[in-house]
This record gives structure tokens, sequence and C-alpha cells, in this order.
């Protein structure tokens, strides 16, 4: 599946740009919201305060419920017109109630609309961007957790869906880390139960779930540990290479996810030996039917030692270490890329 980006041009409409294998393509499919037949009121459109009560959740024999602060476009009767989440309500924040409806979290996702936000819906007849909120339960062998997301819309290519994940510590719900932004790569997050499963590590024990962080060229899976005796998250894997040049000396190899686009002709890439361009590298053909497999990437841990989570994937492209027709070695420079059927994104 391609790269989804939704961006709307006006009533009726909307302009989907979908990256299949880095190529762009537009098409347009019609949108029931607001028609062109509304636009005569536009200029009567209010904005008012509305509230979504999110399905409860158990979290280890606790019940939890999310309720979601919004602002609604309100539309004149004679209007008939269907409300449409997409375009006719946002988010502003949300809260998490315990069973007595006490509120045991807050999260503020943005300001709520002003006055010269309401003259540009005035003429657009809908909100320009829009936030929405979702919930699952985090599943562990014995334990639970709370995981609130919440999105934009438009979004662009590569964009994600900043997450909270929220756990009892000491019979409080509490924070695991602060929000992160991030895609998830684990399965189960979209699923009909709402349950989002993680996995155990079988050399640490370590109850993990996957990110995936894009490089451009290429896709990184980073595991991130869910540490419910401390309610944190925090890396699942710390690396030392000793010897190794910083900052690469407290790098780990990865998983890589990679889609190759083969070369009509031979080509021929740089293979080194180790993750070092001081190092002589081996000049190895690639054919358009090589077998070419993506062994792993050097990258950073997604949060530091502490826990706290670093944005870093845009600084440069990991090595990555391939295998060229049963030829091992490490590549780093988007030329060699290109050569293996690699190219960057958009």
């Amino acid at each position: 599946m391609g790269l989804i980006d939704k961006r709307r041009y006006g009533p009726g409409t909307i302009w989907l740009i979908v990256g299949l294998l880095g190529i762009p393509t537009i098409i347009s499919v019609e949108f029931p919201a607001s028609t062109n037949a509304q636009q005569e009121f536009f200029s009567l459109l209010r904005i008012v305060d509305a509230e979504e009560t999110l399905p409860q959740f158990f979290i280890q024999g606790k019940e939890f419920t999310v309720v979601v602060h919004k602002q609604r476009l309100a539309w004149p009767a004679e209007a008939r017109h269907r409300i449409h989440p997409d375009d006719d309500e946002t988010a502003r924040s949300f809260e998490v109630r315990d069973a007595t409806g006490v509120t045991v979290y807050r999260q503020k996702i943005e300001n709520p609309a002003g006055e010269a936000e309401l003259a540009d819906i005035r003429k657009e007849g809908r909100f320009a961007f829009t936030e929405a909120v979702y919930a699952s339960r985090m599943m562990g062998a014995g334990n639970q957790a709370l995981v609130v997301g919440w999105s934009s819309l438009p979004s662009a290519p590569d964009s994600c869906t900043t997450y909270v994940v929220l756990g009892l510590f000491e019979g409080k719900l509490v924070p695991f880390s602060e929000p992160f932004c991030e895609d998830i790569a684990s399965p189960g997050i979209d699923s009909p139960e709402r349950a989002w499963k993680l996995k155990r590590d079988p050399d640490t024990g370590f109850e993990n779930f996957e990110i995936r962080r894009s490089y451009g060229f290429f896709h990184v899976i980073i595991p991130i540990r869910v540490d419910f005796l401390m309610a944190r998250l925090l890396p699942a894997r710390w690396c030392v290479g000793l010897g190794a040049p910083s900052p690469l000396a407290e790098h780990c190899e990865f998983p890589v996810q990679a889609e190759r686009i083969p070369s009509k002709e031979d080509t021929f890439v740089r293979l080194f030996p180790s993750p070092d361009e001081t190092g002589i590298p081996r000049h190895v053909i690639v054919k358009p039917d090589s077998k070419i497999e993506y062994v792993a990437a050097l990258a950073s841990n997604a949060m530091d030692r502490s826990g706290k989570w670093k944005d870093d994937r845009i600084d440069e492209i990991p090595w990555l270490k391939v295998r060229v027709d049963g030829k091992e070695g490490w590549v780093h420079a988007a030329e060699d890329l290109n050569a293996l059927g690699l190219f960057q994104a958009g």
C-alpha cells in the first residue's frame, strides 16, 4: 500500500495524493459533507462545544473512560447538512475518567478556534484541519495499559499519530512516557478488538512493541520496551560498539523494511566491510534479477536510556547491511542505495 496524503481543495471534493513506490498519483472522489448548494449557508456557520465519550476500558480490573472535548460546526437546519467528523468537528482536548467520574489524566491537543478561524471556516464551509482521538488497550502477558492516540487531517506522507500510554502505578493511572508521534509497526493496534498486543523477546523476556521510522530510502523497525512494573517505556535494546566512531558507538542493528525497484540494466554497488567509509569497499555487480537481502540498519535508538524520546531520524541515512547474490557488506551513500533499487521517498 502506498502513502496517502488526504487534502481537500473545495466543497464536495477530496483530492488524494497516493505515493505508490514513490510515484505520486492524483485522483479525485466526491465527498458528501458540504455540497455547492450549501454555500449560501457558510456565512451562518457557528462553532459550538461538543463531547464524545469513547467506549469503556478495563485496565487491571479498573474501569476508565476517555471523554473527548470537541468543537463542532453548527449548520442552520434548512441546510440539511449531515455532520462529517473529517470536516465539521475537531478534538481540542481529552480526559480520562475513572469509574467514579473523576478525571485522572487530561491532555490538550490544540487551542480552540477563535474569531479569525471562524472567518476562514465561513469561507470554506469546514475546518481547515481537524483532529481525531482514538483509544485502544495495550495487552501484555499479564498486564494491560490504555493507549490514546490523536492524528490530523489532512495528513502528509509519512505522517504519524501521537500516542500516550497510560497504566497503573501504585494504584494510580499514570503516563509511561511523554506523548510520542510515531508510526506503529506492531500488529493489532487497528484491530476491531481495539487491542494492541505486545511481543515478548525470547532472549530478554521484555514485552515490546515496534515503531517504524522512515529514513527516506527505507524504514527501520525499532522495538520499545513496556515496563509495567515501573510504568515506563524504555529502549528494548542498548548497544555499545567498542572502538566504533561517534555517534555510531551506541547504534544498534535493527530490522529493515524496504521496497526494491530493480534497475533495467546491470549496475554496481560499493560494499564496505564495516560501517566505516575509511574502509576499502568491494565493487559488486547488481543485475536486474540479483537477489538482494536488506539485512539490518545501524541506527540510533528511538529513546535514550532514561526513556526520553529522541527525534534524529532525519539527521543522516543509517548504514545498511545488505547481501547481493550472497555477498555481504555495508552501504551508506545515496548512489549505492539507488544501485540496490532503493530511492528517496517522494
